[in-house]
This record gives structure tokens, C-alpha cells and sequence, in this order.
């Protein structure tokens, strides 16, 4: 076969960027009937994400890519990519809708977010302000730059003015938060988004005996969320039923699931969603360490879960370590979580050490059937 000459190699790139384009425009027309699609499910109050149509698409796409001599991996990826914007794109929208209907309402309150600095008192601040709240900011740290909300340096005069207060404050200044809330007596409807509960028990209990409306909530996801369709939000019922409403309904204009559960069960889950999944990751990595082979050459020959496994890893290690030891220590289920994970590495020692085929075989299966892999594995 003849080299192809420079002319001819420019040509060939010329035509693949004109092919570029008309992908573009195509992804651009898919885009606009995904937002179509969307308002039908606005209307008709359907969710944005639908796990099942998402299967059937991926299915379609793996039987086209055959037919086409398309590369199955690349369409997989593609095909999802293209889910995933299409979810953005209806999310936008019914986010715009919603917070256009919430605004005409004239529902606005005055939020003053504590702890507002942080990168969640931000993301707070900016999801708030969206559905025409006034957000103020008060934190102990010095602003950064680029703020776009008000910003007070009086605490007691900007709690006062608060129609509601956000704790977005450490676990361990909470408790103290809450309690300088009590002792001023406030009449704003208050709640945190801490990551546990337990330190906040008493005080909340205390607050609520003096009077104050206090709920309690947590976003399952951090602040460079930009998408909530599929994405949990945890209202915490802490027996003041209307301030668990009132909290609720802040955020039950977005396209997160809220999720309502009683407070003195959160943390039993946080242990295994939070707890378990963080110490896990982190023990993968120091394991690698200790396992005495670089990091570049376990790279270089990485297996497909062997690459994943990495990436999910390394984004549990690059969060904040005062905050996952604070998940950690305070949760009073870590013991019980670090025993669980002792007891099936036992498990599987014992099965693999003892060349006992049926016994591995049985606790794969059994971890199987509880993730719901078969029912995945059909649906697919």
C-alpha cells in the first residue's frame, strides 16, 4: 500500500475534523431532544433518571456498534457520555423552571449560612441564592476572593436577621454552634449538614427543649456536585416535624432524591455508606504501599478493575483528612464497621488458604445476590 503523501494526509485530517463537526451538530440536536423529553417528565412528574431506559439504550448501542464494526468499549462510553449530558441538560432546565415557579411565589428567606467559606457553606450559598433566597455568609476565616453574596462580620447581628441558619460548620464546632444558638434564643428554623450526628444528639434535644426549631440534613455528595438528578439528600427527622418540613422543602425544588430518615439512624448507615467505603479505599492504598512495588509499575501493567479501583481511590485520598478522621472517630459504629471488614477478610483467608473452591465460590456468590448484580447482570 502506497505511503500517502502530505497532501493527502492533510485532506484526510481535514475530512475527519469536518466529521467532528457534524458529530457535534448531532450531539447538539440529541441534546435539544433530551430537553424536550425533559419537559414531558416535568409535566408529568416523572424523574429525570430512569436506571432501566439507560440499560435499554446502553443494549441498543451494544447490538449497533456489532452491526457497525464499532469498537463495543467505545460505544459503551459514548453512548453513556451522551446519557449523562442529556440528564445535565434536563436537570438545567428543570432547575431554571423550578426555581423560576419558587421565585414567583415570593417563597425568598433571609439564609445566613455559618461556616460559609468552606467549599459546602459555598455550594450552599450559590444552590440557595438560585431559588431567589437572600444568603448571607459568616465564617471565622477570611473571605477568599470572588464572593458574589454578602458577607457579615457580626455574628450575633447576622444570626438575628436570619429567617433560617445553616451549620456548615465542622462536626466538632457544631455542637458549640448550636448551643450559642440556644443561648441566644433563636427564632430562625436552624439545621446542619454535618457527615455524622451523634456528637449532635444532646445538644439538639437541648436546643429543641428551649424552644428552637432545629432540623438536620445531609447532602450526600460534595461541593463540586454540579448535577443533583441521581444524587441523595438526607433529611434527618429530629421530632419537630414542621422544621423537618420546612428544611425539606429547600431543597425539594432540586432534582436530588431527598431522602427523610430518623435522626438516631443516620449514622448507623453513614458507618457502612461513609465509614466502610472511605476506610476501605484508604487501606487499598496503604496496602499498596506496603506491598513494596512502585506505584508507576503496578500502573503500567493495571488491569481494568485494577484502574478503576485507583481512580476511585485516589479521589477518597485527595479529599480533606481532618474530615474523614473526624467520619471515622466520632461515628460510634467505626468499631463495628472495621469488625465486618475483619470478618470477611477472615472469611476469604480462610477459604482461600484452605484451597476450599466451594466456600470462595459460595461467598462471591452470596456478595452477589446482596449487591444485585444478577438482577443488573438481566436487565442488561
Amino acid at each position: 500500500m502506497p505511503i500517502e503523501s502530505p497532501q493527502s494526509l492533510s485532506e484526510l485530517r481535514a475530512r475527519i475534523r469536518a466529521k467532528d463537526d457534524e458529530i457535534l451538530r448531532v450531539v447538539a440536536e440529541r441534546l435539544e431532544l433530551a430537553r424536550e423529553i425533559g419537559a414531558i417528565k416535568m409535566q408529568q412528574q416523572l424523574p429525570i433518571k430512569d436506571d432501566r431506559t439507560e440499560q435499554e439504550v446502553l443494549a441498543h448501542a451494544r447490538r449497533s456498534a456489532k452491526q457497525l464494526g464499532v469498537y463495543t468499549e467505545l460505544a459503551e462510553q459514548l453512548t453513556g457520555l451522551l446519557m449523562r449530558y442529556a440528564v445535565i441538560a434536563q436537570d438545567e432546565n428543570f432547575s431554571r423552571a423550578q426555581a423560576l415557579q419558587f421565585k414567583g411565589h415570593g417563597a425568598k428567606r433571609n439564609i445566613t449560612i455559618v461556616g460559609g467559606f468552606g467549599r459546602m457553606g459555598l455550594w450552599l450559598a450559590d444552590f440557595l441564592a438560585e431559588y431567589g433566597h437572600e444568603i448571607t455568609l459568616w465564617d471565622l476565616v477570611p473571605a477568599p476572593s470572588g464572593i458574589n453574596h454578602k458577607v457579615a462580620h457580626d455574628f450575633r447581628a447576622a444570626v438575628a436577621a436570619a429567617e433560617v441558619i445553616v451549620l456548615a460548620t465542622p462536626i466538632s464546632a457544631t455542637a458549640d454552634m448550636l448551643q450559642t444558638l440556644t443561648n441566644f434564643q433563636s427564632q430562625a428554623l436552624i439545621f446542619d449538614i454535618c457527615s455524622l450526628k451523634s456528637p449532635l444528639l444532646e445538644t439538639i434535644d437541648r436546643a429543641r427543649s428551649k424552644g428552637l426549631r432545629v432540623a438536620s440534613a445531609h447532602p450526600m455528595f460534595g461541593p463540586d456536585a454540579e448535577v443533583l438528578a441521581g444524587r441523595h439528600i438526607v433529611i434527618c427527622e429530629t421530632g419537630d416535624l414542621r422544621a423537618t418540613e420546612e428544611c425539606r422543602a429547600l431543597f425539594a425544588v432540586s432534582t436530588a432524591r431527598i431522602v427523610t430518615i430518623p435522626l438516631t439512624e443516620h449514622d448507623r448507615l453513614m458507618g457502612q455508606v461513609l465509614g466502610h467505603s472511605h476506610l476501605c479505599n484508604l487501606v487499598f492504598a496503604r496496602a499498596m504501599e506496603h506491598s513494596g512495588i512502585a506505584f508507576e509499575d503496578l500502573s503500567a501493567v493495571a488491569s481494568t478493575t485494577f484502574a478503576a479501583q485507583l481512580q476511585v481511590t485516589r479521589n477518597v485520598s485527595g479529599e480533606n483528612p481532618d474530615l474523614y478522621f473526624e467520619i471515622q472517630h466520632t461515628n460510634t459504629r467505626t468499631a463495628e464497621v472495621m469488625g465486618g471488614i475483619r470478618k470477611a477478610l477472615d472469611e476469604y483467608e480462610a477459604v482461600i488458604s484452605g484451597g476450599d473452591r466451594g466456600g470462595f465460590i459460595q461467598l462471591m456468590t452470596s456478595g452477589r445476590h446482596f449487591m444485585g448484580s444478577e438482577t443488573a447482570k438481566k436487565r442488561s
